[in-house]
C-alpha cells in the first residue's frame, strides 16, 4: 500500500495505521517522534493529518505520503554510531531512491494493479513506471520513475471516544463549593449530591450574579434542587437498586460519547523521482537527486451516539439516571441503562493533502587511495493543507431506556429508545430553539453546531554536511566530518467564531427532512444488535444553505462563520513556528580485524552538535487589556461573543530562543563466531529534541466554569527552554544466517531516558 506497510515487516518495527494504511512507526517501542527520517542522506520530515482525530504537528513521519515503488533501498539503524546525524532515540531509518548507475544501460519497467473493494463498491488502480539510462561509456545517467494509486477505504465500527472516571470532573474541582457541578444525577437524598443545588447568591438573584448573567447563566437557571436534577426531571427514589447502580456507574471507568461510525477515505497518490548521475572523471562523481510526492485524502465520517460527558452547562450528564450499571474486575463500565440520555447524529468532511518537495546534490571524490570526500547540499519541504474539517449534527435530548452493553467483548451493542430513521426525532437545535440561555446554549439538551476548522502544517530543511574518510591502513579508517541543518516548521490553525456555540436557526420552512439523508447497509460483517441504518445531515446541503464557508458575518445569531486563528480560544496555542539550527561534528574510527581467528570490526567515535532554538507564537488579547492574561485571554465565545471582531484584538508577538550542546560518544561491535553467526555489541549516548507543540510559546486561555463571584480558568502554553530528551543506550544482539536469505536473530536492548 506504501511504505509503512513495507517497513513493518523488519524485526522491532510496529506501524500505526490511518484509514486502513500504515502512517507512521515505532521502532523498539518508542514512537514516530523518537525516529529520525533521511532521504537520500538528508533529514526529511513529512506530515499528514489523521482523519478526525488530529493534525500531525510533531516529529513523527507519516510514511503514507509515499508509494513504496519510489525506494530502492530501506535501512533502519537501531544502533547509533558518531557518523550518523543526532535526534533519534529509537531508530533512524535511511531511504534512498534509484539512480541511473544502479543499473547497465536503458532499463525500463511497468507495473499495475487493480482491486476492488467489496464493502465499498470502489475501484482502487495502482500503476508505476521507471525509465533509465546511461550515456558516454556510462559516464552520464538519468533516470525517472512514477508511481500512482487511487484507493477508496471503508471503514465501520464503534468509537467511545475516550474513557473517563464516572466522577472525573467532581474529583478534579478545586473547592469544595465547586464540587457536584458534574457527574450522573444522585438519587434524591443522597449526599454528595450532583449536580448541587444553587449558591445562595444564585438562588437570591434567580440567575447568579450579572457577570455569571452575562457569562454562564448561573446554575440557578438549570432547575436543579434538591428533587430535580434539570426543569421537569425528576431525581430517582433512593431505593438500594437506585444507589448501586449510581456508585457503580460513578466509581467506573466510563465511555464519553459511545458511537457508531461508518467513514470513508478517498485516497489519491503520486510520486515522481529522478536522478541524473555525472562521472566527471574516474576520482569524481556528481549525484542529482529529486523526489515530488502528493497525498490527496477526502474523510466522508457519520456517526450516531449517545452522550455520556457534556455538563451540567448543556443539561448533559447531570441530567443522565442511571438504572442499571454492571462493572468488570478494572472497575470498566460493561452493561448500563440509561434515562434522560442526550443522542446526536453527527456528520465530518474533510479535505487535505500533503505535497512533498525534496532536492539534493552529491559530490563524491577520491583525493587518492587513502583519502575520500563526499559533500551533500539540499533542500526538502513539507506542505500539509486542511482547508475544509467541517462538522454538522441534529440532536435529540432527553430519552429514557438508553442501553449499553459491552459485555460480549466484541462491537458492543447500543440500543436507542427511538426510531433513528424518524425525521420528527431529530432537531436542529440553533437559536429559536426552547428553552436557550443567554449566553447562546441550550438547556436541557446538546447543542447544534456548524464546527469549521481550517489547519495547515508547514516543515522545511535545508542541509549542508562534508564527510572526510581516511584509510590509514587496512586495519584503521578514520572518519569525521561537519554538518549544518536549518530545519522550520510553521502551523496555523483557524476556527469560525461560532465554533462551540448555538448555530444559526434554520429558515422559515426548511427543517430535518430537508437536510438529511439516510445511512444505510452498516454492520455489514459484525457481530451483534446494531443498527442498520439512521437519519444524517447532508452535509453538503447544510454547507449550501447556510453559506458556511463565506468567511463571514451573515448577520444571524449563531451565523459568524469568520475565520479567527491567534484571537480564537480554542485555536491559538496551535498557531506558532519553530526554528532549529543545528551544527554538528564528528569524528569516528572504524576497525576490521581478527579476534581469535575470527574477523572482529567496529567503530568508536563521537559526535558534538549545538542547536539553537527561535520560537514564534502569539497570546490573544484586547487592547485595552494587553498586558493583563486575567482578563485580556478570554474567548471569542465568552463574554460578547456575539458581537466579537477579529479586528479588535491584538495579535501579541512572542519571540523565545533557547541554545544546548551535546556530546554523544558511541561504540558499535560485531564478532564473526562463526561463518554464519554474528555477535553484535553497542553502546551509545542519544539525544532527541523535545516535541514541537511543547515548544510552542503561544498562550490560550479564559474562563471555563463560573461559580458565585469567582471564576475558573485554564492556561494552555509550551515551553520553548525545554532540554532534549537525552538516553544511555546499551544493545547485544546475535544473528544466525542459517540459510541464504534467511535469518534467525535475537536482541536485547537498556535505554536509560531522562528529559
Amino acid at each position: 500500500l506504501n511504505l509503512a506497510e513495507s517497513m513493518q515487516r523488519i524485526a522491532g518495527v510496529s506501524i500505526d495505521r490511518e484509514g486502513g494504511e500504515g502512517q507512521q512507526i515505532s521502532v523498539r517501542g518508542l514512537g514516530s517522534d523518537f525516529t529520525r527520517v533521511r532521504i537520500n542522506g538528508l533529514e526529511a520530515l513529512s506530515t499528514a493529518g489523521s482523519g478526525t482525530t488530529g493534525v500531525n504537528r510533531s516529529r513523527g513521519f507519516d510514511f503514507n505520503t509515499f508509494a513504496s515503488e519510489l525506494f530502492s533501498r530501506v535501512k533502519i539503524n537501531k544502533t547509533q554510531s558518531a557518523q550518523t546525524d543526532e535526534g533519534s532515540l529509537g531508530a533512524t531509518v535511511d531511504l534512498r531512491g534509484s539512480r541511473p548507475f544502479d543499473f547497465e544501460g536503458f532499463q525500463a519497467s511497468l507495473g499495475g494493479q487493480y482491486g476492488f473493494n467489496e464493502l465499498s463498491r470502489n475501484k482502487d488502480p495502482r500503476i508505476s513506471g521507471l525509465i533509465s539510462n546511461t550515456w558516454a561509456d556510462g559516464r552520464v545517467g538519468a533516470l525517472m520513475s512514477v508511481a500512482y494509486s487511487k484507493r477508496t477505504i471503508f471503514e465501520e465500527g464503534y468509537n467511545p471516544v475516550r474513557w473517563e472516571h464516572g466522577n472525573y470532573r467532581n474529583s478534579n474541582q478545586s473547592t469544595a463549593a465547586n464540587n457536584g457541578t458534574y457527574g450522573f444525577c444522585s438519587p434524591a437524598g443522597y449526599d454528595p449530591q450532583t449536580p448541587r443545588n444553587p449558591l445562595a447568591n444564585e438562588t437570591a438573584a434567580g440567575v447568579g450574579s450579572a457577570a455569571n448573567q452575562a457569562r454562564s447563566n448561573g446554575w440557578g437557571s438549570y432547575g436543579i434542587d434538591a428533587t430535580h436534577c434539570g426543569p421537569g426531571l425528576d431525581r430517582p427514589a433512593a431505593t438500594a437498586e437506585n444507589i448501586a447502580a449510581y456508585e457503580t456507574a460513578t466509581n467506573a471507568w466510563i465511555p464519553r460519547y459511545p458511537r457508531y461510525i461508518r467513514t470513508e477515505h478517498e485516497i489519491e497518490r503520486l510520486g515522481v523521482t529522478g536522478a541524473l548521475q555525472f562521472k566527471v572523471s574516474d576520482d569524481t562523481q556528481l549525484n542529482l537527486d529529486m523526489l515530488y510526492s502528493k497525498l490527496d485524502k477526502n474523510v466522508r465520517e457519520d456517526s450516531i451516539g449517545a452522550n455520556l460527558h457534556r455538563t451540567a452547562q448543556y443539561g448533559g450528564k447531570t441530567q443522565i439516571v442511571v438504572r442499571e450499571a454492571q462493572a468488570d474486575e478494572q472497575n470498566r463500565l460493561t452493561y448500563g441503562v440509561f434515562d434522560n440520555v442526550d443522542f446526536r447524529t453527527e456528520s465530518t468532511a474533510i479535505e487535505e493533502s500533503t505535497e512533498f518537495k525534496q532536492f539534493s546534490l552529491n559530490l563524491e571524490h577520491r583525493f587518492n587511495d587513502a583519502v575520500r570526500l563526499d559533500a551533500v547540499i539540499g533542500h526538502s519541504e513539507s506542505n500539509y493543507e486542511r482547508p475544509v474539517f467541517s462538522m454538522v449534527s441534529f440532536d435529540n435530548s432527553n430519552l429514557d431506556g438508553f442501553v449499553l452493553d459491552m459485555r460480549n467483548g466484541k462491537v458492543p451493542a447500543m440500543s436507542f429508545p427511538f426510531d433513528l430513521n424518524a425525521v420528527d426525532n431529530w432537531k436542529w437545535l440553533g437559536y429559536g430553539s426552547t428553552p436557550v440561555n443567554a449566553n447562546g446554549t441550550a438547556r436541557g439538551g446538546n447543542i447544534s453546531e456548524v464546527r469549521l476548522n481550517p489547519q495547515y502544517v508547514d516543515n522545511a530543511f535545508d542541509t549542508a554536511k562534508v564527510d572526510l574518510t581516511f584509510n590509514i591502513n587496512p586495519t584503521f579508517t578514520l572518519r569525521g566530518g561537519l554538518a549544518y541543518k536549518d530545519y522550520d516548521m510553521s502551523t496555523q490553525e483557524y476556527r469560525n467564531i461560532s465554533y462551540g456555540r448555538l448555530s444559526q436557526a434554520l429558515p422559515a420552512g426548511v427543517g430535518v427532512g430537508d437536510l438529511s439523508n439516510t445511512l444505510s447497509g452498516f454492520g455489514k460483517g459484525m457481530d451483534g444488535n446494531l443498527p442498520n441504518a439512521w437519519l444524517v445531515p447532508d452535509f453538503n446541503q447544510i454547507a449550501k444553505l447556510l453559506d458556511i464557508y463565506c468567511n463571514c458575518n451573515t448577520g444571524t445569531l449563531g451565523g459568524d462563520y469568520r475565520l479567527a486563528s491567534v484571537g480564537h480560544f480554542g485555536a491559538s496555542n496551535n498557531n506558532f513556528d519553530v526554528n532549529e539550527k543545528s551544527y554538528g561534528s564528528y569524528l569516528q574510527l572504524d576497525f576490521n580485524t581478527d579476534l581469535l581467528g575470527r574477523a572482529f570490526r567496529g567503530n568508536l567515535g563521537v559526535r558534538y552538535v549545538q542547536t539553537r532554538i527561535t520560537a514564534d507564537g502569539y497570546a490573544p488579547c484586547t487592547a485595552a487589556n494587553a498586558n493583563d492574561l486575567s482578563s485580556a485571554c478570554e474567548p471569542f465565545f465568552g463574554v460578547a461573543s456575539a458581537t466579537a471582531d477579529p479586528g479588535e484584538r491584538l495579535q501579541v508577538g512572542t519571540r523565545v530562543g533557547h541554545k544546548y550542546d551535546d556530546w554523544l560518544p558511541s561504540l558499535n561491535l560485531a564478532w564473526d563466531l562463526s561463518d554464519t553467526f554474528v555477535l553484535r555489541f553497542g553502546a551509545a549516548k542519544t539525544m532527541a529534541r523535545p516535541t514541537l507543540s511543547n515548544l510552542s510559546p503561544s498562550v490560550s486561555g479564559g474562563p471555563t466554569a463560573y461559580f458565585d463571584d469567582d471564576r475558573s480558568y485554564s492556561i494552555n502554553l509550551g515551553n520553548p527552554k525545554l532540554d532534549p530528551f537525552r538516553s544511555t543506550n546499551y544493545d547485544l544482539s546475535a544473528e544466525w544466517y542459517f540459510d541464504e536469505g534467511a535469518l534467525l536473530s535475537a536482541a536485547v536492548f537498556y535505554k536509560d531516558i531522562e528529559s
